[in-house]
């Protein structure tokens, strides 16, 4: 017996991204880079301004076309710096990774 096929519901350019994670990783950190600047108050024009890149790199890192993943690690701290300097609440830490939660401090404090 031969097997029926099911349809495909994405497109081959689709699955590919989706399977690469990239595309979705730069949308979800582009959201978040635009969500901080408008908490920020302030304009994309604004923000690339301060931050020395032209608005059409902004414009991409925030709707995912220029994922933050592949920002050099220098200029991502330097964003990331300004961003905080002009009022961004830092990020917040995963639980179980602030100070005296790591394994030398558990150790210590059952000593």
């Amino acid at each position: 017996m031969a097997q029926q096929r099911r349809p495909s519901t994405l497109t081959t350019s689709q699955g590919s991204a989706l399977r690469a994670g990239s595309d979705r990783e730069g949308r979800v950190s582009g959201y978040v880079l635009k969500a901080i600047r408008q908490t920020v108050g302030l304009t994309q024009e604004q923000l690339a301004e301060q931050a020395r890149v032209d608005v059409s790199t902004l414009q991409g890192w925030e709707s995912g076309r220029r994922p933050l993943m592949s920002v050099p690690a220098g200029s991502y701290l330097r964003l990331r710096h300004l961003l905080h300097r002009l009022g961004a609440p830092p990020p917040p830490q995963p639980v179980g990774h602030g100070p005296g939660s790591g394994p030398v401090h558990r150790v210590r404090a059952e000593l």
